[in-house]
């Protein structure tokens, strides 16, 4: 059991040790990820029927493609078999990143919010997105062509 991001002892189960809790979590976390790219398979191709549907589509593939590469930095993971490759230092961004994309498939897709506020969630994304490539686009210095895209 954790809490508050330490792990505590229960009276059923005494604490364990931070690399049993690794080898604890580790088949839990390769079963799931192995059930959502196997929805991703069966889904993929599949037309949308909404904004919503299609940013938590995008979303939803993009936190299997992150949890693969948590996979590959994992020892005894399927991607790290030999466990020669320990670099959990990488993990961290990673971890980062998933919570803040499942946040945002949360926010985006799942939800139940009315349409027009789910609307609105889409187009503030979309022009935050839009802003920052604009931004990155002018730093590198390209053509005004290229940053009226964006505005």
């Amino acid at each position: 059991m954790i809490e508050d991001g330490i792990m505590a002892k229960s009276e059923d189960n005494p604490p364990q040790s931070p690399t049993q809790h690794y080898w604890t979590v580790l088949p839990k976390f390769i079963a799931a990820v192995g059930r959502a790219t196997t929805l991703t398979r069966t889904i993929g191709g599949s037309p949308t029927q909404s904004t919503r549907q299609y940013w938590a589509s995008v979303l939803f593939v993009r936190l299997c493609s992150g949890a693969i590469s948590i996979l590959h930095l994992c020892p005894g993971s399927p991607a790290n078999t030999a466990g020669t490759h320990w670099d959990f230092g990488s993990v961290a961004p990673l971890v980062r990143s998933l919570v803040q994309t499942g946040s945002l498939l949360f926010y985006l897709g799942t939800e139940t919010v009315g349409e027009d506020e789910s609307q609105a969630r889409a187009l503030v994304m979309q022009l935050r997105d839009s802003t920052e490539r604009m931004q990155t686009y002018r730093s590198f210095g390209a053509s005004d062509e290229i940053i009226r895209r964006y505005r």
